[in-house]
């Protein structure tokens, strides 16, 4: 990484001064209307940005990509950014985005290097970082460039992993992996380029993919990542049959399915103490109909939920007919009969109680 500073150092350094491009300037030149599209009759006059010797031997496919380049550059949702337009740009800056964008074999990036224009001309790139980040750009493949906005997506969102309850990490992608793989070429890249460690993306990474992504590239969603709705829900079993361990794991499916981390399934014996778990945001008591507590271990109990959102799951295959709770509050009965159909309406409780104590959090869905 010192490395990577001196060389950004020297480059600024060496940099001549050039002259400030307005970025309303470039939108007319450009012939990109309010609407976003091309205006009647224009005719790029890059010539007047110092462009003519480039335009007379740029291809079909140049054409478009300039086109491209612009239209993103300028437009968000097919409209002109008029915030935008009020920006500055170098001329020396311009003039390398635009020309590594058209040299780069790679059409995917067209986006991004117009992302990276953007983010210069708004000042989100400090001047030091500007052209190694232009040169990291050109230097990087597409397949680079999308495992960097996913480690970035990784970093900064509790994504829930494939398996378990636990949370993806970026470490993963960036240990394993088949030696002479493209994706371990990936790496060694991001690595060198100071955009990684190996554990996770660096803060100098981030600032480079913030730079040349929109914020929709930056959301779990693009790559089918689900998130943790940040709520931990403990679950009391109270009865230790085969039977109830089969309505643990549904209630524990149940709760991963609609993003509940699953805590501590604590059994009768945590009763004994006075502990209480912080983390969690709710709880589920499961116990056999006619369930008892002795007083200290009730107590325990009700000082250890305290005032979280709390449901009772009644396992009642003995048809006992009087139904005695342990707590006031939420109860759904369960049976073997329907075992899932009762979880799912004792979960569906749980979450309007979540929900209606937790208003300032992103609601829960219930299906």
């Amino acid at each position: 990484m010192d490395k990577i500073v001196k060389a950004v150092g020297g480059l600024s350094k060496s940099q001549a001064t050039s002259s400030i491009l307005k970025i309303a300037d470039i939108a007319v030149l450009a012939g990109i209307g309010a609407a976003g599209a091309v205006l009647p009759g224009a005719a790029y006059e890059f010539s007047k940005l110092g462009l003519g010797k480039l335009r007379d031997y740029i291809h079909a496919r140049d054409d478009r990509r300039i086109y491209e380049f612009h239209k993103k550059l300028l437009c968000r949702d097919d409209m002109v950014d008029e915030e935008l337009l009020a920006g500055e740009i170098e001329e020396a800056n311009y003039h390398a985005l635009l020309n590594a964008c058209l040299a780069d074999i790679e059409e995917e990036k067209t986006t991004a290097y117009a992302n990276l224009t953007r983010a210069i001309a708004s000042t989100k790139v400090s001047a030091e970082l500007r052209r190694y980040f232009t040169l990291a750009l050109k230097d990087i493949a597409w397949e680079d460039l999308d495992l960097l906005k996913r480690l970035y997506v990784i970093n900064n969102n509790p994504i829930i992993a494939s398996n378990g309850n636990g949370t993806l990490s970026s470490e993963d992608y960036l240990t394993k992996y088949s030696e002479g793989s493209a994706h371990r070429l990936s790496v060694t890249t991001l690595l060198a380029k100071g955009f990684v460690t190996e554990k996770e993306i660096s803060g100098v990474g981030s600032l480079f993919v913030k730079a040349c992504s929109s914020g929709d590239d930056l959301t779990p969603g693009v790559y089918g990542y689900r998130t943790w709705s940040g709520h931990v829900c403990d679950t009391y079993f109270l009865d230790q049959s085969g039977y109830a361990y089969n309505v643990l794991e549904l209630i524990q499916k149940q709760l991963h399915d609609k993003l509940i981390k699953c805590g501590a399934a604590p059994g009768e014996g945590v009763l004994t103490r006075g502990d209480k778990n912080m983390y969690s945001t709710c709880a589920v008591v499961l116990y056999r109909n006619g369930k008892v507590l002795d007083s200290p271990k009730l107590e325990n109990l009700k000082h250890q939920l305290g005032n979280k959102p709390v449901v009772q799951v009644i396992m009642d295959d003995d048809n006992l007919g009087v139904m005695e709770t342990l707590l006031p509050g939420e109860s759904v009965v369960v049976n073997s009969a329907d075992a899932f159909g009762g979880v799912l309406e004792a979960i569906g409780k749980l979450i309007t109680e979540v929900n209606a104590r937790h208003q300032a959090r992103e609601n829960l869905k219930r299906s």
